[in-house]
């Protein structure tokens, strides 16, 4: 099935970009960005200045282990 990478991002600071990446393993971590492999993303209002985010990443072009983070950059 699908994956939901879930995390909270500041809507009051538009420098900051959000990028979802993933690896197949953690010994040793080869993280790459998922973008190829989104299916939709849905944003949920937090409050003014924060939002909750929901990226749907395939599960059948990410494997059947796979890792993920999100990496914040200004």
């Amino acid at each position: 099935g699908n994956m939901v990478v879930s995390y909270v991002r500041r809507t009051n600071d538009p420098a900051l970009t959000y990028t979802v990446q993933g690896t197949p393993t953690l010994t040793p971590p080869n993280w790459t960005d998922v973008q190829t492999m989104v299916l939709g993303e849905q944003a949920t209002p937090i409050d003014e200045a924060f939002e909750c985010v929901e990226v749907t990443v395939s599960g059948t072009a990410a494997g059947p282990e796979r890792f993920f983070r999100v990496v914040v950059t200004p």
